[in-house]
């Protein structure tokens, strides 16, 4: 009369050890740097002298982020049994935005339990964000002109200018290498003047900012195009340019050369003789 109470016993005690089997994945995460590299983790199958070291899958799961450029590889079978250690490859992410991807583990879970699954979860950084210029500063005659450089950056910028008198048809926000063209009016004014040309990045998190410096010098008073040209002996007729900041007079040593334009003039002309 005995024997099935004892059997019934016996069964549940098997039951609850069978139960008691479990899987670890040790570390259970991981963030690694952009350059990526090859990595591992453990996985443990806890089990007693009841349980027998299961069998287990694994497979990548969940994947967010840009991973255009490759994504995580393993050289792991996709069946295995009992406790060992899981390798992966994490490829170089080439964006300043981090990323991640999931890898599910699966263990069998047998006669006397359901399945087991754990989730691996990898975390990887994006590049830092860069940004650098070509050149830092650059120094103008009083007439101004124009210039262009090259700037240098993975992310997204933008750029001002501290000064009316340095103009640029760029666009505000840019993105990555850009060759960045300039134009600088002429200062008509008696002293030397400084502006400077501002570039921040506008994304990936950490903010860069880098710097242009412009100087100028004030305009001459009064400069020609040119000081002095050879006619033929038939003569002729000819004009330069006369750039000035004030009020100026011309003449002439010799009888033979000759112009309509009047003695006294201001500012920039065109002097034809």
């Amino acid at each position: 009369m005995k024997f099935p109470y004892l059997l019934g016993i016996l069964s549940f005690a098997l039951i609850s050890q069978a139960s008691g089997a479990d899987l670890t994945l040790s570390p259970s995460s991981a963030s690694v740097s952009s350059e990526g590299g090859t990595y591992s983790f453990i996985v443990d199958q806890s089990h007693n002298r009841f349980v027998e070291n299961g069998d287990w899958n694994w497979s990548f799961s969940t994947r967010n982020g840009n991973w255009s450029g490759g994504s995580v590889t393993s050289p792991e079978q996709s069946y295995q049994s009992g406790d060992g250690t899981f390798t992966y490859y994490v490829p170089p992410n080439h964006s300043i935005s981090s990323r991640t991807q999931r890898i599910k583990v699966i263990k069998d879970g047998g006669i006397f339990s359901d399945d087991i699954t754990r989730y691996f979860d990898i975390t990887q950084a994006g590049l830092r964000p860069a940004l650098s210029l070509s050149h830092a500063h650059r120094h103008f005659s009083g007439t101004g002109g124009s210039f262009d450089f090259t700037i240098t950056s993975n992310t997204n910028w933008r750029w001002s200018s501290d000064a009316s008198w340095v103009t640029s048809d760029e666009a505000s926000n840019q993105t990555g290498d850009q060759t960045f063209s300039y134009s600088v009016s002429p200062n008509l004014g008696n002293s030397i003047r400084n502006a400077t040309l501002r570039f921040i990045t506008i994304s990936g998190g950490e903010s860069i900012t880098r710097t242009f410096t412009i100087s100028q010098s004030p305009r001459p008073p009064l400069s020609l195009s040119t000081d002095n040209i050879l006619f033929t002996e038939a003569g002729g007729s000819l004009d330069i340019t006369i750039n000035s900041t004030t009020i100026w007079e011309w003449s002439t040593d010799a009888s033979w050369v000759t112009s309509e334009e009047a003695s006294n003039q201001t500012g920039d002309q065109t002097f034809s003789y």
